[in-house]
Order: structure tokens, then sequence, then C-alpha cells
């Protein structure tokens, strides 16, 4: 795999066309699924168990957990050393929730909730919660896709800018 696209695939190319590039790659593997997420994942990982997986998560929530205390200690550690990071809050994949019956609520109350640690602490969130629905914005139900990964991207070089 080469961890570099050609340079001719971003060059001069505005965030919006290498979004709707984006969206076209990611169009390409992701044709056999209503969660649009890549094929081969869905085919190997989801399809065998969809049925066991409908409506799963009903009724759960992300807004209480201990890992909050872990985000916390992260936070003490980097305000300790006087780092300036960018923290980004990645969405989960709203179709897939909705399958699983994770409530909307239960994701919205813990992008709130980790929104607001991390800014109590001075930290900036590029906060992409809003991107549930994005098609092509996953690869699979929880990991970034080519379209997440243009909304990363912009957004650590517009911090960068600020810094």
């Amino acid at each position: 795999k080469k961890l570099h696209p050609k340079p001719a695939l971003t060059q001069n190319k505005s965030w919006a066309e290498l979004e709707d590039a984006a969206g076209h790659m990611a169009a390409k593997k992701t044709t056999t699924n209503p969660f649009y997420v890549n094929d081969l994942y869905y085919k190997a990982m989801l399809q065998p168990k969809l049925d066991k997986l409908h409506g799963y998560k009903k009724g759960a929530s992300y807004a209480t957990s201990k890992q909050y205390q872990d985000l916390q200690l992260v936070l003490d550690v980097l305000k300790e050393a006087g780092a300036k990071p960018l923290f980004v809050s990645v969405p989960v994949n709203g179709y897939w929730s909705d399958y699983t019956g994770f409530p909307a609520k239960g994701r919205t109350d813990y992008y709130v909730k980790v929104k607001k640690q991390v800014e109590k602490n001075g930290f900036p969130v590029l906060d992409l919660s809003s991107h549930e629905y994005d098609k092509y914005f996953f690869k699979d139900t929880i990991h970034l896709g080519y379209k997440g990964w243009v909304s990363v991207d912009k957004g650590i070089l517009q911090f960068e800018k600020q810094q």
C-alpha cells in the first residue's frame, strides 16, 4: 500500500473537490449495504451476523463511563506538559447506530460531554459530530473513511494556521 497519494490527486484542489473525489472513490467500494461502509468489511464482519446485531444497542448511552476519568488524565498530562493539541471528536455512523438501536440522545450526550470536558481544560475540539449521516464518512461502523479523513485534514490544517 502506498502511504501517500499521487500529488496530482490533491494538488491545487479545493476542499469541495477533495470531498467530492473522496465520495466517488468510496462509492465504488460501497455498493452492497445501507450503512455506507466498505463492502469488504460489510460482507466479512456485518452481513454474517446482521440479524443478531439488529437492536442490540437499544437504550445505550455513552454519557457515563470510567473512560472519562482516563480522558481527564490525558488532559492533565497535556496541560502539565504545555502541549497544544487539537482534539478530534469523531462521530459514530448514524445509519449503523440506528440499525443497532443506539439512540440519538445517547450519542449526543457523548458528543456534548467529551467536547465540554476537553474545552473546559483549555483545548480546542474539531467537532465532527454533525457528520453521523454523511455517506462515505466512515469505512466501517466507527472508523473514518475517505470523506471523514478529508474533514480531519481540513480541520488540522486550519488549526495549524492559527498556531
